[in-house]
Order: structure tokens, then sequence, then C-alpha cells
């Protein structure tokens, strides 16, 4: 019928089987009902049948008597009414004859073989009683529904007894036919049910193999696949949940790709700045080696040389190493708690000597005496330092630089040559240098660094910068 999945046949042979039970509990509620309505329908007209017969028996039987004597006539009355009712009619007299439409043995012994609780129950309606009963009868083979009503004559006398007889089993029929009726309207129900449950579970289970079918994709690292589901219940939000799944694992493996790339570029710079100062080292000694180089100038002009890019080299390294362990989150720091404002004093008066060699000026000014911070005091003086000394660096001599502490953000201002958009957007970025003759000995490894220090701590940094006006760096505590 439908190609539904394991879930969805599930749900339909589950909603099925509740129909079905729901089917039987209703079937059998309705068989009990509608038997005991019709017994109790039928005793009812069998009643008012029969105190109608009475009636009638009770005008015509003196004189129906006068002229066919009693036996005769209670025998016709019998006759009579059992042609022209639906049910068999028997008549009981007085002297407890039972005339019934051809009987094949006498009233007498009719009325002998009666079982004794009918017998009572006769008794009853000679005394003015009327009776109904359910007994088992010889000559139906079965249930049968009795009800006796008293013949009474024009003197309010008692005269017979009126005896209608209904088998039960006939009864059955028309309830038979009801219960058909009623299983025939639940066998179709029950085939619509399990057409709209099918479809009802398809609907529902459609959103959970779209699902499943995103969750395959993300396992094959296709993060782009969306749900795109929108219901609002418990399907719905594990739909948006996936989805933000998806959206974070694209974001990581975009992070990832990039990561890569960088790591790629890292060391392409790292070869390429080590190159260099290898190169010279290298060529400096080979011409030693080969006594190209003779004059003691000379000779101490090389050995200066390699010197100066061993020591760069060693630098190099040294802030490598210095960058690796900023960035490695397992790498500890040593924090404790002090204040802010002594670590900003520090760099200040360490940065001034640099300073005074450029005969340039730097100012510190703070709103407060005290601000509590908890950190690795050594490694933000290192930070402040390298922003501070890159200031200096690419500033005009007798230039003024500013260090201002206000609303826990500090600010290192210098009025230097500034950066150019493309330079603050790629400024902390690892071998990162600018193309100005003042950089051209920097290992380009200095912001990265200071960059790291800061994003251990929690420091939020700002780099702002104007070509020819100068350039800012702004920390957020």
């Amino acid at each position: 019928m439908f190609n539904l999945s394991k879930i969805a046949r599930r749900l339909a042979l589950y909603f099925g089987g509740l129909l079905v039970i729901f089917a039987l509990i209703v079937g059998v509620a309705f068989y009990q009902q509608f038997k005991s309505q019709s017994v109790a329908l039928k005793q009812k007209e069998m009643q008012a049948t029969a105190l109608r017969m009475a009636e009638v028996v009770g005008d015509n039987i003196d004189r129906q008597e006068h002229f066919h004597g009693s036996f005769i006539a209670h025998a016709r009355m019998a006759r009579y009414l059992d042609n022209v009712s639906q049910e068999a009619v028997w008549i009981v007299d007085r002297e407890r004859n039972l005339f019934m439409r051809d009987s094949p043995i006498p009233p007498r012994q009719s009325y002998d073989k009666l079982p004794k609780v009918v017998k009572d129950k006769i008794e009853q309606c000679f005394m003015g009683r009327k009776f109904s009963s359910e007994e088992y009868s010889e000559r139906w083979k079965g249930l049968v529904l009795t009800v006796g009503a008293p013949v009474v004559d024009r003197l309010s006398r008692v005269r017979a007894v009126a005896l209608l007889h209904a088998p039960v089993e006939g009864l059955k029929d028309g309830v038979y036919n009801g219960l058909k009726i009623m299983l025939l309207s639940l066998s179709i129900a029950f085939g619509l049910g399990l057409v709209i449950s099918g479809v009802m579970a398809r609907l529902f289970t459609e959103p959970l193999a779209k699902m499943k079918n995103i969750a395959e994709e993300l396992g094959r690292e296709n993060y782009a696949a969306r749900c795109d589901i929108i219901q609002d219940d418990e399907v719905g939000e594990l739909a948006a949940t996936l989805d933000t799944l998806a959206l974070r694992l694209e974001d990581a493996k975009k992070a990832r790709e990039r990561l890569d790339t960088m790591r790629k570029q890292f060391i392409a710079n790292v070869t390429h700045e080590l190159r260099t100062p290898l190169t010279v080292v290298l060529a400096n000694l080979e011409a030693l080696k080969l006594g190209v180089i003779e004059e003691k100038s000379e000779v101490a002009a090389a050995y200066e040389s390699m010197e100066k890019e061993g020591l760069f080299a060693k630098e190099m390294i040294s802030d490598l190493l210095e960058l690796s362990k900023l960035q490695n989150a397992d790498f500890p720091l040593e924090k404790e708690e002090f204040n802010f404002v002594d670590i900003v004093n520090s760099a200040w008066d360490a940065a001034k000597k640099l300073a005074r060699e450029k005969q340039m000026e730097i100012t510190f000014a703070s709103d407060v005496e005290v601000l509590p911070f908890v950190g690795d005091a050594r490694r933000l003086r290192q930070m402040l330092l390298i922003f501070i000394t890159n200031a200096i660096k690419f500033s005009e001599p007798k230039s003024t630089i500013e260090i201002g502490l206000k609303d826990r953000n500090l600010t290192i201002t210098d009025h230097g040559c500034g950066m150019s958009r493309e330079a603050v957007e790629h400024a902390f970025e690892s071998f990162y240098k600018s193309h100005d003759e003042r950089n051209k000995e920097g290992s380009g490894l200095g912001l990265a660094i200071a960059r790291s220090i800061a994003d251990r701590h929690g420091l939020v940094l700002t780099l702002t910068s104007a070509e020819e006006i100068g350039t800012t760096v702004r920390i957020r505590i």
C-alpha cells in the first residue's frame, strides 16, 4: 500500500492493533446490550399482547361456553388466537387444562408436563397477577420467553390464563443481523483506519527519514546539508538542533581549513625567515674557508655579520617557542593577584630608556591607583613592552607616546607613520611585516605573541591606525 519505513509500519500496526481490540470490546458490549434490549422489548410487547388477548377472551368467554361448552370454547379460542398472533398462544382453564394448537396429548396431560416453575407462575396468574419468564423448553429445544396474563370475565373473576411463547433463538437472528452490520462497519472503519494510520505514520516519519539522510551527509563531512524542517514539536526541535550542529561543524571545518592554511604558511614563513640568516652565515664561512677574504677588516666584518645573523635566528627561534607555548591551551600561566597599574608602570619605566635614545617622551596617566587583576604579571608586562617598543620603533624622534588607563581601558597611542588598512587587518598574524624600512629586522612575531598573551587573559584587543597620523592600541581589561 505504502512504501513505509520500519517505524512507520510499526506505528501503523500498533494503530491497527488498537482498532482490533477496540472493535472486539465494542462488538461484545454491543452484542450483550442489543440482546438484552431485544429481549426486554420483546417481553414488553408480549406483555401488552397478552393483556389484550386476555381481555378479548374475558369478553367472549361466557358466550363461547354457552354455545360450545367450557372445554371446546377454550380449545377454539386457543386455536383462533394462535392463528392471529405471531407467537404461540396457550390457554389454561380453571380445571388446569392446557389448550394449545395441534396438541398431540390431552389438555390435562399437557398441563401436567409443564415445569413446576411455570405451574407456580400460572397459579399466580389465577390469583390475578401477570408474569413473564425465560425458561428452557423441551418443545422448542431452547430458551423460551413466556408471558402470562389472567383472563378476567365481566364479573372480575379469573376464568383462565393466557400464555404467549416466543423462542429466544428467534430473537437472536435479529441480534446476529445487527452484529453482522456492526462488524461490517467496523471492518470498513478498520480498513480506513489502516489507510489513515499509514498516511499519518508516513507524514510523521518523513522528517525523521530526512534527518537520517542529513546525519549521513554530516558523516560524509558534507556540513552544508540542512534539514530545514519547521515544526512546533519535539521533531522540529531535534531538526533545529541537527541544523545547529551542522552549522557548527561547517564553521569548525572552515576554521580547520584556515588553521591548516595558516600552518602551511607559518612553516613556509619560518623556512623563509631562517634561510636568509643561514645563507649569510654559510656564505661567510665558505668565503673564510676558501681564503677569499684575507684582509683583517673584511674577516672582522664577516664574523660580525655571522654573529648578527646568528643572533637574529636565535631570537626568531625563541619567539617561535614563546608563541607555540602561549597558543597551547595546556601551557600553564603563573597567575596571581596583583595591581594592574603597577605592571603598566613597570613597562613604562623600562621603555623610557629606549625613548630617550630617540629623544622621545612617553607619558602615562591613570584614573585609578589600584586596579586588581589576576594573571601572569610577567607575560602581561611582556605584552605591554611589545606594544610600547613598536610605538617607539615607528615614531619619529622628538615625538610623544601617550599611555592612558581610564574606565578599565588601557590605550597606547603614538604619532608615527601609521599603518595601511591592509596592515591593520593582518597586524596580529605571525610573520606579517609591513614594508617599512624600520621593520626589516623584525621577526614578525611580536604582535602575534602579544595577541596570544591577551587571549590567554581574556583581554580584548583593538588596533586602529591611519597613515602619517599614528596608531592606537586599546586593551579592554
